[in-house]
């Protein structure tokens, strides 16, 4: 009887260590914090001159927490009405986490020191400037994202700047 004793209860703490090693093993498993999620941003405003000018994005963020991260999308600063003597955009991909490694297209600029990059364009007599982006791409811990647009319409001598963001 003793010996069938100790067998149940051996059983038993069996089953309740191999339950509690699988709940942590999904928990902290690499697909546990994967999600993919869409990101907006937008603003706009009326010139002194009375044009209507907007800047927005839209980008599309692969985060598989603790591993990496890629976003994918893109942004584009538009003038309602006469053509801007010129148009600037600069996107900013701001990731946190620890021991960040960024990897990006040759089009844009890599800061590793502040874990971001910086997409830049510019354009001139023309009514928009639009920028598509791919494999914009991060691994290590990686815990957070933040995205952001501005753009500078000039017109003659003056300059309006607009911006927008948005994080994950």
């Amino acid at each position: 009887m003793n010996i069938t004793f100790s067998y149940q209860r051996v059983l038993k703490n069996l089953f309740i260590s191999t339950f509690a090693l699988a709940i942590v093993m999904v928990a902290f498993s690499s697909t546990a914090f994967a999600d993919t999620r869409s990101l907006h941003g937008y603003y706009d405003r009326t010139t002194d001159e009375g044009n209507s000018i907007s800047t927005w994005f839209n980008s599309t963020v692969n985060m598989n927490y603790w591993q990496n991260a890629s976003v994918n999308g893109s942004s584009s600063a538009f003038a309602y009405g006469p053509y801007p003597d010129e148009i600037e955009l600069s996107t900013k991909f701001q990731f946190t986490g620890f021991t960040l490694q960024i990897a990006a297209p040759s089009v844009v600029t890599l800061n590793q020191a502040e874990e971001s990059a910086t997409y830049k364009t510019k354009v001139t007599n023309r009514r928009e400037n639009v920028q598509d982006y791919n494999n914009i791409t991060v691994t290590g811990n990686v815990t957070g994202y933040k995205q952001a647009v501005y753009a500078s319409f000039k017109y003659g001598g003056n300059f309006y700047n607009l911006s927008a963001e948005d994080s994950y």
